[in-house]
């Protein structure tokens, strides 16, 4: 059976589609603002998430994040920001999978003297 080269062409252009559709659909978008805050000190934030959080990735080294089981359905993420590189506005993400494999991206920001 010979396949038409048309439909060869639209294979990649759809599979492509799909691909980037799923990676920039987040599931959640949650944010915390830390407000002003001194360059000298590092600031921490807990998120509280009613699923089960199988992966965590930061994007930056001035962040990190570690996931506790409070109760049987909730989960904490301890997010720390250290801003002693930074001045002025800044936000960094945080990035989750839970165990469905839906994205999840915690947003911080700060305003740093």
């Amino acid at each position: 059976m010979k396949i038409p080269l048309k439909l060869l062409l639209l294979i990649p252009f759809f599979f492509f589609t799909c691909f980037f559709c799923n990676a920039s659909n987040d599931n959640q978008g949650i944010e915390h603002d830390f407000g002003t805050i001194p360059s000298t000190h590092t600031v921490t934030h807990d998120f509280i998430l009613n699923q089960e959080i199988t992966n965590v990735v930061t994007l930056c080294e001035c962040v990190k994040a570690k996931v506790d089981k409070k109760t049987a359905q909730s989960y904490v993420v301890h997010v720390e920001f250290d801003p002693r590189e930074y001045k002025g506005a800044t936000a960094e993400e945080i990035l989750l999978v839970n165990s469905s494999g839906e994205r999840i991206t915690l947003r911080i920001k700060a305003f740093v003297q």
